[in-house]
């Protein structure tokens, strides 16, 4: 079982430290994403599994067995880099092929395990083809194929889309989410592209300053956030922030005021809130919608208007100069400067307390206990008089 797991990994370079302790269990056959923004050391934690850095301290498996100072060559793995890394003189067949030659492998093997990796990425009409005859698409499934070939217990790969155009991105991208299901192996995938992560990955860990920030399914990090980073790299375009006050505590939901002085209820768990904290108010694009229609209703004017076919985005500017962005209807006849009504639904509000943590969502109408609900009423009222 190709099972990988990282216990309190390190790793710093001289006096710099790039990994402050990763612990992390990947599962046999999971789609792992390190995702982050530039320098969280996603890279360098990959290269570590790789064996092409050394890990400072800590212990990394794979299948069981501990392999820090196991050769790269016998950790079972393979990887894919974000350049191609062919052989220019080589055609494709032979550039599939090396690495098996290079380790003594029969003439009939290599052919066999070629022509079944060549199959399976449809690209058994290139084999004689040299890289400069094919397209970025072609080359990169030359480069997967070149790791398949060695059937390796772990797939590692370092941004492998990064030189693609953005069609060849999606086609790719595609082409590996469906590799992953027919072979059903171990994937360690870097990108710093949150799309790729939430479309490829069973699971998402992000990464931030050489940390993981969250791990999870792609809907619990979209969802459920822990922090105001989090929220802020899952989502495209990313989630509205807003500085915000706590004004009130009732049973099963906080009172916010916004900067621009707008009330909204928060359905979250209120144990941890006081009243005057300064808190930031967290929605989605997708959960605005242009009218006074909901329980929270914001005066904004438009700043700039995306149309994209499907949807439209539109970027607001509240009455405080707060800036946000509010996902539309593809047809939406909304006009530059014009001023506009947008509600929200407080069941999607996330808020994040001074630190940046989340405080946990809750459902509308989960209601406290009398005493509980008195404590905080009196709470609230103490803090009116005040």
């Amino acid at each position: 079982m190709a099972d990988v797991k990282l216990n309190n990994i390190k790793k710093s370079f001289g006096n710099v430290n790039i990994l402050h302790g990763i612990s992390l269990d990947i599962k046999h056959g999971e789609f792992v994403v390190l995702v982050g923004a530039s320098g969280c050391g996603k890279s360098t934690l990959l290269r570590l599994i790789a064996g092409l850095e050394e890990i400072t301290s800590g212990s990394l498996e794979i299948s069981g067995r501990e392999v820090n100072h196991i050769a790269p060559a016998q950790r079972g793995i393979a990887m894919v880099f974000q350049s191609y890394a062919l052989y220019p003189h080589m055609n494709v067949f032979k550039n599939m092929s090396y690495g098996l030659k290079v380790n003594g492998k029969g003439k009939d093997f290599i052919k066999e395990k070629v022509l079944e990796a060549a199959n399976t990425l449809d690209i058994g009409h290139l084999l004689e083809r040299l890289p400069r005859e094919l397209s970025g698409g072609q080359r990169q499934r030359v480069a997967i194929g070149r790791a398949i070939v060695r059937d390796p217990n772990v797939f590692l790969f370092d941004e492998p889309l990064s030189n693609l155009d953005a069609a060849l991105r999606v086609q790719t991208r595609v082409e590996i989410g469906k590799l992953h299901k027919k072979l059903g192996t171990t994937i360690i995938y870097v990108t710093h592209d949150q799309i790729e992560a939430m479309t490829l990955g069973d699971k998402i860990v992000v990464m931030n300053e050489g940390l993981i920030s969250q791990a999870g399914t792609p809907l619990e990090l979209y969802q459920h956030p822990c922090n105001k980073f989090v929220a802020g790299f899952i989502g495209s375009p990313k989630m509205n922030m807003i500085p915000g006050k706590v004004l009130a505590i009732e049973a099963d939901h906080l009172l916010v005021e916004l900067s621009d002085k707008s009330i909204s209820k928060a359905y979250v768990e209120t144990d941890t809130a006081s009243i005057g904290d300064n808190i930031t108010f967290g929605i989605r694009p997708e959960h605005l919608v242009e009218g006074a229609l909901q329980e929270t209703s914001l005066s904004a004017k438009v700043s700039l208007i995306e149309q994209l076919g499907e949807a439209t985005y539109l970027y607001l500017t509240l009455g405080d100069g707060s800036e946000i962005v509010m996902r539309g209807e593809g047809e939406s006849t909304t006009t530059f400067s014009e001023q506009i009504n947008i509600s929200l639904k407080p069941e999607h509000v996330h808020i994040f307390n001074s630190e940046g943590i989340a405080l946990r969502r809750t459902r509308a109408g989960n209601t406290k206990s009398p005493a509980q609900l008195a404590q905080l009423k009196a709470q609230t009222a103490e803090a009116a008089a005040n």
